[in-house]
């Protein structure tokens, strides 16, 4: 299901799916093969290898920013590189590629490495523009700060959804909102609001570094442990049965990932918020020792949203997570760019 695009004032273009198992394209380095178009049919088919991007994004430094550093020269915020790259990179391209693509045009992603666009000339060009750009070195781009609260799904309805609607079209899924005094009352009520509660997601104050192209990650997560199973062992006379015990996460998990344009920073983004059932359902057997044990069986539900946004400098972005279990969760994301030397933007 794809979201219109909803802005706060109307400013942005804003690319977003509510996806359940989505799966995204990625974004390739050298040209290895090209078929030649049909005649009649602008569209041509391009091979790309993405290894050796992939291998400079995973291995990327973060260059110091000017006035973000302590005294040894390090950024204060931290940069996170735990999360794949192909998708991340993927959505940037899918969002942004110029021109547009069409229904019958495609990219599309083989194996770890591999890229496979199906276009036109044009769109085939901006892509070895992107790639040529994304191959230098990738510095600090932006930095991330992000709020999550979560709310009764009724509380939302009445207050939230209205503020974030555009005429008769509800609220949608991502919202981007200009700075302003109507954006930080927006704000400041939301974060404040007694019905609303914080979900603790451990950014510094500074926000979370953005290096070009390298997927960062921020997390709020619950861990419990349950007996998943038992163990049986044959103990002289008797049967022994011993717990075997593992671990089920839920919470709130947000991936971005950036990349400057001309007009503005693009962001790739995928939140996921899921939540555990409690108490934790049982099963009783006996597994043939003669007397009852019981497992547990974690029953962990999860909706998710999947965007890329274009952002000029200092605009903030909402996202609305679908409901879940009677409560919305909502994550404000401010993305602040940050002056350093790098790469020329890549025109839109």
């Amino acid at each position: 299901m794809t979201t219109a695009t909803k802005t706060f004032p109307s400013l942005c273009r804003v690319f977003a799916t509510l996806a359940a198992g989505a799966v995204l394209a990625g974004l390739a380095a050298p040209t290895l093969a090209q078929a030649l178009p049909v005649p009649g049919d602008a569209r041509i088919v391009r091979v790309h290898d993405l290894q050796q991007l992939l291998q400079r994004i995973d291995s990327g430094s973060t260059p110091r920013v000017a006035g973000d550093g302590d005294a040894d020269g390090q950024p204060r915020a931290p940069v996170a590189t735990q999360q794949p790259a192909l998708e991340s990179v993927a959505t940037l391209v899918r969002a942004f590629v110029r021109p547009e693509l069409a229904s019958n045009e495609q990219v599309q992603t083989l194996g770890e490495r591999w890229l496979v666009v199906l276009g036109r000339a044009e769109q085939q060009a901006w892509i070895d523009r992107f790639l040529q750009a994304a191959h230098q070195e990738q510095p600090v781009v932006a930095r991330l700060r992000v709020d999550v609260v979560t709310m009764p799904e009724a509380l939302f309805l009445m207050q939230v959804a209205p503020a974030l609607a555009e005429g008769d079209e509800p609220a949608a899924a991502v919202t981007v909102l200009q700075p302003g005094a109507a954006t930080s009352t927006f704000l400041d009520r939301l974060r404040t609001h007694p019905q609303a509660t914080a979900v603790p997601t451990q950014v510094p104050a500074a926000g979370v570094a953005l290096q070009a192209l390298v997927p960062c990650s921020v997390a709020a997560v619950n861990q419990t442990a349950y007996v998943r199973d038992f163990k049986v062992e044959a103990n002289r006379d008797s049967m022994v049965a011993e717990p075997v015990v593992d671990v089920v996460q839920d919470g709130f998990l947000l991936r971005a990932t950036a990349q400057p344009f001309a007009t503005g920073l693009g962001v790739a983004l995928h939140a996921v918020w899921s939540d555990l059932t409690k108490p934790i359902p049982t099963f009783t057997t006996t597994l043939g020792i003669g007397r009852p044990i019981t497992i547990q069986l974690p029953q962990v539900q999860q909706v998710q949203v999947e965007a890329a946004v274009e952002l000029p400098a200092d605009n903030t972005v909402v996202l609305l997570l679908p409901a879940l279990l009677g409560r919305r969760c909502i994550a404000v994301l401010h993305v602040e760019q940050v002056a350093a030397d790098r790469p020329k933007a890549l025109g839109r």
